[in-house]
Order: structure tokens, then C-alpha cells, then sequence
């Protein structure tokens, strides 16, 4: 995302969009309308980790997005 990376650069503030999800199965999909950002989960109140591909959970699981220079987050979703 070189615009956005841009932005931080020039610390112009932006809305990050929340990240889209289900889990179908006990497995948890993501994903963004906008490439190149880096999604994160946790479930009960862990550490947050970076999302790479559909991860099998169990129970709320909270989602955000971070900016490209990974200072900023989206707000927070949750799904069950």
C-alpha cells in the first residue's frame, strides 16, 4: 500500500477499514477491502497476532487492522 504508507509518512491521519469475518467450523476467515494491510486477532484478551490464513478458535475472537507502518489500528471487531 504505498499511498497509505505515504500518508503515515506525512502523518496525515486516515480511516482504516475494519476487517471482514466468520468462522465457519471453528475456523476463523479474514479478510480486507483494501490489500496490503496487515490484519490482527485475539481471542480473550491475548496478545494480538498477526492473521496469515484461516486458524482454527474457539469462542469471541476480536479483529482490527493496522496501518502500513503498523503505529494506527482500525477499531476492534468481535465475532463468535
Amino acid at each position: 500500500m504505498p499511498q497509505l504508507a505515504a500518508l503515515d509518512r506525512a502523518a496525515i491521519r486516515y480511516r482504516l477499514p475494519v476487517p471482514g469475518a466468520r468462522i465457519p467450523g471453528g475456523l476463523l476467515e479474514a479478510n480486507l477491502p483494501v490489500a496490503g494491510l496487515k490484519i490482527q486477532y485475539r481471542a480473550a484478551n491475548a496478545a494480538w497476532r498477526t492473521y496469515g490464513g484461516p486458524i482454527a478458535v474457539r469462542g469471541r475472537v476480536e479483529l482490527r487492522t493496522l496501518s502500513p507502518d503498523g503505529r494506527r489500528s482500525s477499531r476492534v471487531i468481535s465475532v463468535n
